[in-house]
């Protein structure tokens, strides 16, 4: 869905690391890199590493300060299966089930920060990688998975092993309305970003989830990651807009800068793919949409996708979105 990227860095360890075995990958968002790297691909000549502290939207342009090296689909698959690969060479690790308390709504801001508008709160099933002997403050990575998925999907079961393999702490959320998780989906609104931002903070008190607490080996001074790919994607990209204390790089793969052109290029609607997506991911027995998904269903099949785009922060679909990919 949207522009297939993957983004490179190595820049959450905290100290000179052994040599990390792991193939997956990640971009810098912020200055951690001492000497940027260039990469080259089909359309640009280099891409160099953003270095303010948070991605500027605004002014980013690859090969100018973007920061972002677009790569073809094929590449992720290749690093995917170096990552399937790379895991029998790894360290130990342990791994815990829990519940995380979010709450249970979220408002969103124009510039993409988020704030709890209830005091009630959902639970999300997730699982916990924590590392054998490492020590605090370990860097940690969250892995988010695809639309209709789970904490189990086997993807994300490797990534999630290999990096803790490689001595990182790794938590693997089912999203809200996916898995054994609370809530509804909204297709990477404010809900769900809160959810992911609560993770991250919650996470820097050396502690997480409550049903039960797993005590791990990170604080305020840890660095974060964020991985996912498509619908996991789309909530990578999309956390950066929120300013998260800790957060020092990402790792978008498949997903989307730009929900509406994603979905309804030029005001042109991809009904299949609607129609495949929606039906996907609903849940019959248990629904788990709100209500907004099944407004946009109808604002897509009517012919008036631009609809779409009217409303508040939870009804609008350009909220999910954090620019035009001319920008990356």
């Amino acid at each position: 869905m949207g522009v297939n990227s993957v983004l490179w860095t190595d820049s959450l360890r905290q100290t000179d690391p052994p040599p990390i075995r792991s193939s997956c990958v990640l971009v810098q968002l912020e200055e951690f890199v001492d000497e940027p790297a260039q990469y080259h691909d089909s359309n640009r000549a280099e891409a160099h590493v953003c270095k303010s502290q948070f991605l500027p939207y605004n002014e980013c342009a690859v090969g100018h300060n973007g920061g972002i090296f677009v790569m073809k689909q094929v590449a992720f698959i290749f690093v995917f299966v170096l990552a399937l690969l790379s895991r029998a060479w790894g360290g130990t690790y342990t791994v815990h089930s829990t519940r995380i308390s979010v709450p249970a709504s979220a408002d969103g801001l124009a510039d993409g920060e988020t704030s709890a508008s209830s005091t009630n709160l959902i639970g999300l099933d997730a699982n916990v990688y924590i590392p054998d002997g490492v020590a605090a403050p370990a860097p940690a990575v969250v892995v988010v998975h695809g639309f209709a998925e789970s904490k189990s999907t086997p993807a994300i079961v490797a990534f999630a092993e290999d990096f803790a393999a490689a001595g990182y702490v790794v938590v693997t959320p089912s999203v809200r309305g996916f898995g054994n998780s609370d809530g509804m989906v909204s297709l990477v609104g404010p809900n769900e970003i809160n959810d992911l931002k609560t993770i991250i903070l919650a996470m820097q008190t050396g502690s997480i989830g409550d049903s039960p607490a797993v005590a791990i080996p990170v604080t305020s001074q840890s660095k974060f990651g964020v991985m996912g790919d498509s619908y996991g994607g789309g909530h990578t990209f999309e956390i950066m807009r929120a300013h998260v204390p800790g957060l020092a790089a990402v790792i978008p793969i498949i997903g989307w800068t730009d929900l509406y052109q994603a979905l309804a290029p030029n005001d042109v609607p991809k009904l299949t793919y609607t129609l495949g997506l929606f039906g996907g991911g609903f849940d019959l027995k248990n629904p788990n949409y709100a209500p907004v998904m099944f407004d946009w269903l109808r604002d897509v099949l009517g012919g008036t996708p631009e609809k779409t785009r009217a409303g508040d922060a939870e009804n609008n679909i350009d909220w999910r979105s954090v620019g035009s990919p001319l920008c990356w």
